[in-house]
């Protein structure tokens, strides 16, 4: 898998933090759910 297909940067969403390609929703947030116990089957 290529991160780079999913992930990305701009300084115009969310001050820059990496989020899913064509979402709001930041790296950080669902590596926290993940950690919180939600499950890939969630998304």
């Amino acid at each position: 898998m290529v991160w780079q297909e999913y992930i990305h940067s701009n300084p115009q969403i969310l001050l820059g933090k990496s989020t899913l390609k064509g979402t709001r929703l930041s790296v950080e947030l669902i590596l926290e759910l993940m950690s919180d116990g939600l499950t890939e089957n969630a998304f």
